[in-house]
């Protein structure tokens, strides 16, 4: 499957897992399986989508683990989503999250 379509899909698999993440016994545990795959190419995605649409857009999953982790308390990890996400190029507003996120981290200690 070509990285872009791959891409696309792994991000509506993952809207889809999370959807039914209080329903489906194992949905949220896919949904983050889901996310973490797309992530893991999300550098050659990023090359591909850039050549064929000039412009690199959010990344759903990305966004969807982030939140993820955040709602578990985990903001450790959701600030190095986003900035993984930053750093990637992927459209968002990466730095209200990050500064959101340390807001958050430094309530928790």
């Amino acid at each position: 499957m070509p990285i872009i379509d791959r891409h696309f899909t792994y991000g509506n698999l993952c809207k889809v897992f999370y959807r039914w993440r209080e329903t489906a016994p194992g949905a949220l545990d896919r949904a983050i399986q889901v996310c973490e795959a797309c992530i893991s190419f999300h550098e050659q995605a990023a090359i591909a989508i850039r050549a064929e649409m000039g412009m690199i857009p959010a990344h759903a999953c990305f966004r969807q683990l982030r939140i993820i982790e955040e709602k578990g308390g985990n903001y450790a990890r959701a600030i190095q989503l986003c900035q993984m996400a930053k750093a990637g190029g992927w459209a968002d507003d990466w730095d209200h999250e990050i500064s959101r996120l340390l807001k958050k981290q430094a309530k928790q200690l």
